[in-house]
């Protein structure tokens, strides 16, 4: 998946290849969104999580998540907030 995507989003800039990952995991079943929160960087908010039963029984998807998001997106990702933390949603932090 990750070499199918990075192919996808070769050439685009880091707020493009944002855009395009968020519409990627809102076809997966994520209330995803996006937005710019600084010069080259962004804030993906998932408002739901689609694996929610399997991620309590096994975090390392979480783990897995966001370092799919570091190599599709060829940035610094950081998780800000968590479900499973009992936050009301999850969010990354972009950075170039």
């Amino acid at each position: 998946q990750v070499r199918a995507f990075r192919g996808r989003l070769a050439g685009q800039t880091l707020e493009a290849r944002v855009h395009e990952v968020t519409r990627f995991l809102c076809e997966d079943g994520y209330m995803a969104k996006w937005e710019k929160v600084g010069p080259s960087r962004y804030l993906i908010k998932e408002m739901n999580c689609s694996i929610e039963r399997i991620a309590r029984k096994f975090p390392q998807a979480c783990i897995c998540e966001e370092a799919f998001l570091s190599e599709v997106l060829g940035a610094k990702v950081t998780r800000q907030r968590h479900i499973l933390r009992s936050d009301h949603y999850c969010s990354y932090l972009i950075e170039a």
